[in-house]
């Protein structure tokens, strides 16, 4: 048995926006720095983990280029990407939250489908069903490697 790291991860359109003025400007400084450095650990942990499993780095994650190194090696990660829909940070989620979160999950059935896009989804919209799509081919591969 191959121990295989599964890493669950935001992308970066599923990240909270920072305001658009800097209200209480040097006061909040440190947490912002804070903030900052907290993600830059963990995407430097994630790229460790590429490193230490697979011997190499798995890149343009959050892109709309096909990544299979997401999916395919001993570090796999599944991202979530709810569009739109921008979660908030409490312990309720409201109906339409969840479905998002169901949605960015994936079907492995529908990883090697055509992503059909709408000339009116957003950017993060966009992105979305590209990492739902990616995430339905890591558990169709987790699956696989499991029937072995």
């Amino acid at each position: 048995m191959k121990p295989i790291l599964i890493a669950l991860v935001g992308s970066s359109s599923s990240e909270p926006t920072p305001p658009a003025d800097y209200g209480f400007g040097e006061i909040l400084s440190p947490l912002r720095t804070l903030e900052s450095t907290r993600q830059a650990r963990g995407d430097l942990m994630l790229e460790q983990a590429y490193f230490t499993q697979d011997g190499k780095p798995c890149r343009n994650l959050d892109s709309k280029q096909d990544a299979p190194c997401a999916y395919e090696g001993k570090a796999r990660v599944s991202m979530l990407a709810t569009g739109d829909q921008a979660l908030p940070l409490g312990w309720f989620l409201s109906a339409r939250s969840r479905d998002k979160i169901a949605s960015s999950i994936g079907e492995p059935a529908k990883c090697t489908a055509e992503i059909s896009i709408d000339a009116n989804d957003s950017e993060p919209e966009q992105a979305a069903k590209y990492l739902s799509r990616r995430n339905g081919c890591l558990i169709r591969k987790i699956g696989e490697d499991i029937a072995r």
